[in-house]
């Protein structure tokens, strides 16, 4: 997923090459070092891959560029409790932190994949996945996000983050994960 947002990161400098912006401060990322002579502060960050993405100062009604870090556009993944679709307080807080990057960038859409872990039926699992990417959406569009904005899929056990029959594996494979599609 990691590669996939790069990917699109990259695409979209490629595209914006030809424009004349200037960045007049760089900042380094959390645990470098400044560069001599450079300035710090958050109108510009550098990405891991050592790209120079410019960010402006702006209020929650303008929307910064896409051209931003990998690592600010990650949402993170939520996980629920067996044979369950409610959020726990950790999961709320997590779509809490989810859901004002998503209003920080009003022109991002992203996909919410539900998964499941490996027992049940393949029918109970996708549908146990729907319930779970539908309580996520209504979680966001309860924030303010618009629900146009937002896609869902179950993908039920059929797509598992840790292939083990252990009670952590089963843990780590019921969630939600969130795939940036524009």
């Amino acid at each position: 997923m990691k590669k996939y947002i790069l990917f699109i990161l990259v695409l979209g400098l490629v595209v914006n090459s030809g424009c004349n912006k200037k960045a007049t401060n760089v900042s380094p990322l959390i645990g470098d070092e400044p560069a001599a002579g450079a300035a710090t502060g958050p109108a510009s960050a550098v990405s891991d891959a050592g790209t120079l993405f410019e960010k402006t100062n702006t209020t929650e009604s303008a929307a910064p560029a896409i051209d931003s870090p990998p690592e600010e556009l990650a949402l993170e993944t939520i996980y629920f409790d067996f044979d369950k679709a409610a959020l726990s307080a950790a999961g709320r807080d997590r779509l809490a932190r989810n859901a004002q990057i998503l209003r920080r960038y009003p022109q991002l859409r992203v996909l919410i994949e539900g998964h499941c872990d490996e027992r049940g039926t393949i029918e109970y699992n996708l549908a146990l996945g729907d319930r779970r990417a539908y309580t996520v959406k209504k979680y966001f569009t309860n924030y303010g996000i618009d629900a146009v904005r937002l896609s869902t899929i179950s993908y039920g056990k059929e797509r598992p983050a840790v292939r083990e029959n252990t009670s952590e594996a089963w843990a780590k494979n019921r969630r939600c994960e969130f795939v940036i599609i524009k």
